[in-house]
């Protein structure tokens, strides 16, 4: 992260300048080495390195945007308080918008390298498994899919969701279904669980 809010610092000076920006006075390299300084203390006391690299959803991504606009605000008062002249104030908005994109794009890439290096299954024999079915084709359900692959002590048989435009389709090589073929698949498979992967207000269905 000291790297990208760097990098994403040095860019925003740099288009905003229209040129390769170097600070010309010691003040003005103590302002850019703060603001990844700052950058990292502030996603460490919101809890960003406490984040499931692998499972970061919409609110984690939330959670990532709100600390990189903490830290931003608070790099700005910091280059307010030193009175440093001639100091673009739109290459502090540049900077927060590079920062959260790239800082974002690190955790979606660095979660997608350790599904690629993370085993799919442990050498479980294939009648080990205990057959399930997953409600709910979204995003909780693609999760709980891969956190079950993991353990190696699950076959997920199919999906079950009620979305008509998602029967028939295969979701990470696993069918959805309609939940009014969930007890054939139940019999032919030998499914012992039903997982819940559904928004709270829908679990009554």
């Amino acid at each position: 992260d000291l790297v990208l809010l760097t990098l994403a610092l040095w860019a925003a000076y740099s288009l905003r300048l229209s040129q390769l920006y170097v600070p010309d006075t010691l003040p003005k390299v103590l302002l850019m080495a703060a603001a990844p300084l700052i950058g990292v203390a502030v996603f460490h006391l919101r809890g960003l390195y406490k984040l499931v690299t692998r499972f970061i959803g919409p609110e984690g991504t939330t959670k990532i945007y709100l600390a990189v606009i903490i830290a931003t605000v608070a790099w700005a008062l910091v280059v307010y308080m030193s009175g440093v002249r001639d100091h673009p104030r739109s290459a502090v908005v540049i900077y927060g918008l590079i920062a959260a994109l790239l800082i974002r794009l690190s955790r979606q890439w660095a979660g997608a390298a350790l599904l690629r290096a993370a085993p799919q299954h442990k050498p479980v024999s294939f009648d080990e498994r205990k057959a399930v079915i997953i409600y709910g084709a979204g995003t909780i359900g693609i999760q709980l899919l891969r956190a079950l692959n993991e353990t190696g002590k699950y076959k997920t048989v199919a999906f079950i969701d009620s979305n008509p435009s998602l029967a028939g389709q295969f979701v990470h090589g696993v069918k959805v279904v309609r939940p009014e073929k969930i007890s054939r698949v139940i019999d032919k498979d030998g499914v012992k669980e039903v997982l819940l992967a559904t928004p709270s207000a829908l679990r009554g269905e």
